[in-house]
């Protein structure tokens, strides 16, 4: 029964272990778009207001985004890495990337909606270009945030099995089985 006992708790921590770098690398690359898409859109307010004298709103919604899924991305890899518990626990994870998910969703789709013929313009105009970066990083957060709240929603109970109870999760208890030792 140890041995058996110990077995599953060894395969247990390798999922969590397995689970932990695979949304650390997610979170990387949600960070590194993010970080792309806050350039692009800061280029591009900056080249409507020198031009036309103003912005497009959902380009600033979409910077905003990008700043949230810049500032909620390095905070839940910190919290990864240092195994922090409190408010990047599970619910703090999962209202993060709800709030990123829906502002995500949003700009992209509207930013899609709006820019929907900018094939047309293709070739060697740098806007164009700029445009169509910005359409394709939106929808990139997007789904990487898509991806780490599924994630996140798949994950929620194993979280409250493997915790750090010595390895034995809620099912920790006095009387439970000695923990195997090797001489």
């Amino acid at each position: 029964m140890q041995q058996n006992y110990n077995g599953d708790y060894n395969r247990g921590t390798a999922n969590v272990h397995r689970h932990r770098l695979a949304r650390t690398v997610l979170y990387s690359l949600l960070l590194a778009s993010s970080a792309v898409l806050l350039g692009l859109t800061a280029r591009r307010i900056h080249y409507t207001r020198t031009l036309v004298g103003g912005f497009e709103r959902i380009i600033v919604e979409l910077l905003i985004t990008s700043i949230v899924a810049i500032i909620g991305s390095a905070l839940l890899i910190r919290a990864l890495l240092s195994k922090v518990i409190g408010f990047m626990g599970k619910t703090g994870e999962l209202a993060t990337l709800l709030v990123i998910w829906i502002m995500s969703a949003v700009g992209a789709a509207i930013v899609t909606h709006d820019w929907m013929h900018l094939q047309l313009c293709t070739g060697i105009f740098k806007e164009c270009r700029i445009q169509q970066a910005i359409k394709a990083f939106s929808w990139i957060v997007f789904g990487l945030t898509t991806i780490l709240l599924v994630l996140r929603l798949i994950n929620w109970r194993r979280d409250n099995t493997v915790s750090n109870h010595n390895g034995r999760g809620k099912r920790a208890t006095a009387a439970g089985p000695p923990m195997a030792t090797t001489v």
